[in-house]
């Protein structure tokens, strides 16, 4: 029982909007089954034809508040492509103290055979529960007999006593959805913010009734009456969620709702009020997980201490603890703020989760005097965090202040390097925490500009036999991830990719530099040679000078975009190309130069041309200034790259003379 001096016994009735008495499971019909194709989307592998939920906020006797979310789902399978949704995850947290409880109502599968509707029921063994952490369940289950024109309709219950943030309600999916339905049944005094994301804006029917509650005070009953708010957010006719190119994670664009109890009685905050909602639950988290941690420096001083005597800068001490971070304490895999280990055991064992990692990171900066601190994020694939609560944040990384800017740093890559994070981190903006005070938002998306310089110089012969020699640098993110692309694969192994993408060239003299010199540009040098790089058309020669470097493909070919293009990072793309003419030959034509500037220089492209007696010199950029571009720029974008691949591939025109 729950002891309360007021305890509130809801008896809650339930209606249902007109609408939605055409959405019932246990109907399938002949014609469902039939359907060999969406009627809007043919490519479409399998597609919802109803998917309906209801959030009711109740009372347990055991647990008190709790909220019971019941999900219907009725889905059509066209495709071979499509048994995947014959399997349901979902995932259930779940501690030693406190868990979620899930319930299958119904699970069937139906088939036409012989013209007749068979109904396949799951067996109870077809469904198995994962452990993914300390936090977090998964349930599966498997529907038995799909087939291509398969309807698979399921029913199932979650109670949880996480009353306070319920689920997200995603209308859209990866698959097109016919018809969205999700309800909310609150009682008036508990006011939840909701939002909703995406492109798609749902109907929404709000209704008031008229409720009694039993009160007990003081062992006293009477009958309290209050208002029970019904609403209801429908969306039809959806188009199937696809990922993009240049989209890190395209669940932050699906059409969703959240919902977040407030603790006033208000449904929009002012900036104000929301930035100490923030500082509120940042402070909680400070508090639980990262207090105790970061006092602790006793266990490491006596290897930290020796390692920073001699240094003198903040920049200094910082890269020398990163370093050392990085090369003695190993991630094992594990998300999470949360130092799984602790602190003191991570260090002891050499390994731990990110918050293991971090926290230690954080907390020896600490120690050198280093005005460091924390930074809560949310990974590309946790999502953009919309709310302030804790479940909002799955990562932690490290920051120092000096006097010239802040650095962000992860020691749980060993090829990153300040301000160069992993990309899994870099996901819009995470939040620096500062104990007892305003903690502040920063933006992970302004990553610094990485480079790629490449300087190639080469000759044709008259049979239009190409020989070469090509140098490259790259530095910062494109570094890290050549870095860690270089680790996973051996040195000839590598060079067979890059001659096969290349076009089939063959390499010679191979070498690369400061593959283990984080703080230095990676280098690669060799030598070339092809004899598919040029046509030889009677007496003429013709190919493109960038070679195998040129574009071929624009990147973007849909007609339309919804969802901004996310660059992994900003970047700037150089080539400096000196060709040498065969003697006998002389230059008919070359590329026109051509400069383009768009989105006040966001993007820019220049291809400059010179012809010195028989060589031409040809200088190409290629930069994108900022990681994220609206869509509403798209258009610009796709011509833009249009523009590049026609100049790219231009062929220079030799003729003998």
């Amino acid at each position: 029982m729950i002891r309360k001096i007021v305890t509130l016994l809801f008896v809650l009735s339930f209606t249902i909007i007109g609408k939605a008495q055409e959405f019932q499971l246990g109907k399938v019909t002949v014609e469902e089954l039939q359907e060999k194709r969406h009627p809007k989307d043919t490519s479409a592998v399998a597609a919802v034809l109803f998917k309906k939920g209801r959030m009711e906020l109740m009372l347990s006797q055991k647990h008190g508040f709790m909220l019971n979310t019941i999900v219907k789902m009725k889905l059509k399978v066209y495709k071979k492509e499509g048994y995947q949704w014959g399997v349901e995850k979902i995932k259930l947290y779940a501690t030693e103290k406190v868990k979620e409880e899930i319930s299958f109502i119904k699970a069937s599968t139906y088939n036409l055979v012989n013209g007749v509707v068979v109904e396949s029921k799951m067996d109870d063994k077809a469904t198995f529960d994962n452990r993914i952490n300390k936090f977090w369940n998964q349930k599966n289950i498997v529907f038995p007999n799909v087939k291509e024109g398969s309807v698979i309709e399921y029913e199932y219950s979650i109670k949880t006593p996480f009353y306070k943030r319920p689920r997200d309600w995603n209308f859209q999916m990866e698959i097109p959805v016919n018809y969205s339905e999700y309800k909310t049944i609150i009682p008036e005094f508990y006011i939840y913010n909701t939002i909703t994301k995406g492109f798609f804006s749902p109907k929404i029917d709000l209704k008031l009734k008229e409720k009694k509650a039993t009160l007990e005070i003081s062992s006293l009953l009477r009958i309290e009456e209050y208002k029970e708010k019904h609403t209801t957010y429908i969306l039809e006719n959806l188009p199937a969620l696809r990922n993009e190119i240049y989209v890190n994670n395209v669940n932050d664009y699906c059409s969703s709702l959240i919902q977040q109890m407030a603790s006033s009685d208000f449904k929009i905050r002012d900036e104000k009020e929301e930035a100490e909602q923030w500082n509120k639950v940042l402070q909680s988290i400070y508090d639980l997980e990262f207090a105790k941690e970061l006092s602790q420096s006793a266990f490491f001083e006596q290897d930290i201490k020796p390692l920073i005597v001699s240094l003198s800068t903040p920049e200094e001490k910082m890269m020398a603890i990163l370093s050392y971070v990085k090369n003695n304490i190993k991630w094992n895999g594990n998300l999470g703020y949360e130092a799984e280990n602790g602190i003191k055991k991570a260090f002891k064992i050499k390994s731990g989760n990110i918050g293991d990692i971090n926290i230690l990171l954080t907390s020896m900066l600490k120690y050198a005097g280093l005005d460091a601190n924390l930074v809560l994020s949310s990974t590309r694939e946790n999502g953009i965090a919309a709310f302030p609560v804790t479940s909002a944040f799955d990562y932690v990384i490290s920051s120092v202040k000096t006097p010239d800017k802040i650095f962000l740093l992860d020691a749980s890559e060993y090829n990153s390097m300040p301000n160069i994070l992993p990309l899994r981190v870099i996901n819009w903006y995470g939040y620096l925490i500062v104990n007892k005070g305003n903690s502040q938002k920063i933006n992970l998306v302004k990553s610094e500009s990485s480079y790629k310089f490449t300087s190639m110089n080469f000759e044709i012969a008259p049979d239009g036999v190409v020989n070469g020699k090509l140098k490259q640098q790259q530095n910062n993110h494109n570094a890290m991830l050549y870095r860690d692309y270089a680790a996973n694969e051996n040195l000839e192994s590598y060079i067979e990719k890059l001659e096969i993408e290349s076009g089939k060239i063959e390499i010679k003299d191979y070498h690369r530099e400061n593959v283990n010199e984080l703080q230095k540009p990676i280098v690669e040098y060799f030598s070339f040679s092809g004899n598919s790089l040029c046509e030889v058309i009677h007496n003429k020669i013709y190919f493109s000078p960038m070679l195998f470097f040129a574009l071929k493909e624009n990147p973007f070919k849909q007609e339309t975009r919804e969802y901004p293009i996310e660059y992994d990072f900003p970047f700037e793309n150089k080539y400096q190309i000196n060709v040498r003419i065969p003697e006998g030959y002389s230059i008919e034509s070359v590329p026109n130069p051509i400069e383009i500037s768009i989105i006040e220089d966001i993007a820019k492209f220049k291809f400059l041309t010179k012809v010195i007696d028989n060589e031409i010199q040809i200088s190409v950029v290629h930069q994108i200034r900022e990681s994220v571009i609206k869509a509403q720029n798209y258009d610009l974008l796709k011509e833009y790259y249009q523009k590049i691949i026609e100049k790219q591939n231009e062929k220079i025109v030799l003729k003998k003379v």
